[in-house]
């Protein structure tokens, strides 16, 4: 299973910085995902797939993200 994203909502996460934007990113994908239609969001072998992309890209997320110092102190 897996969530329909926009070509727009995909570029933004791809190119944001700023962390308040990319909160008002992962809101939106929150509300994509939560969505009764789309069970994904608790689906464990999708989380699975999408932490191991995370971690193969960590080198790449800006070290100022909040998302790379939440999994750094998850990793610690």
């Amino acid at each position: 299973m897996n969530i329909d994203v926009s070509d727009d909502l995909n570029s933004r996460t791809i190119q944001t910085m700023d962390d308040a934007l990319q909160k008002n990113i992962r809101d939106e994908i929150t509300q994509l995902a939560i969505s009764k239609k789309r069970p994904w969001f608790k689906h464990i072998p999708g989380g699975e797939f999408l932490a191991c992309i995370v971690m193969d890209s960590i080198d790449a997320i800006h070290d100022d993200s909040v998302l790379k110092k939440n999994i750094q102190e998850l990793t610690r």
